[in-house]
């Protein structure tokens, strides 16, 4: 969902649309986790600033991305909360939860092969049509601009 906000209103804004995304996240219980995430969660902030034909220079302010003319700079952050990889059997308490721990361990995969393929640096071939994970992330690990911190949390199973 596209939403644009003004910069003094952004922190309130971005919060009320995190909690928004979380609380429609998929989550089931599993054998060690009674709140185990059974989806990936992917936000994209497009942040936009810069002075407008009609604004000083001193009074910059976020803007929607349909003003992209006007910019002056701009940046992509994106939030990604991967899903963990599941053993099948294992963990899982239903059908459901091993059709979803099927998906859950094809995008991981997927994105395996993606950040593979972009580290050996002689392919000629990125599989980011693989999985609508590597394709919704195809911007954030590629280019010469694009800068990955990554945190993990790994609970040994």
């Amino acid at each position: 969902t596209r939403r644009t906000c003004v910069a003094d209103e952004m922190e309130t804004q971005v919060h009320g649309w995190l909690r928004e995304g979380a609380a429609t996240r998929t989550v089931g219980k599993t054998v060690f986790n009674p709140r185990s995430s059974r989806s990936h969660g992917v936000v994209l902030l497009h942040l936009c600033w810069g002075s407008g034909a009609n604004q000083s220079k001193s009074s910059s302010r976020l803007l929607g991305a349909g003003s992209l003319n006007r910019v002056g700079t701009e940046t992509r952050i994106y939030l990604v909360d991967l899903a963990g990889s599941e053993r099948a059997g294992l963990y899982a308490t239903d059908k459901e939860q091993l059709k979803e721990g099927e998906y859950i361990n094809l995008s991981l995969s997927a994105l395996g092969r993606v950040v593979g393929s972009l580290a050996k640096g002689t392919c000629k071939h990125v599989p980011y049509r693989d999985s609508a994970l590597t394709w919704l992330l195809k911007d954030a690990i590629t280019g010469t601009s694009a800068r990955v911190c990554m945190v993990a949390a790994i609970h040994p199973a």
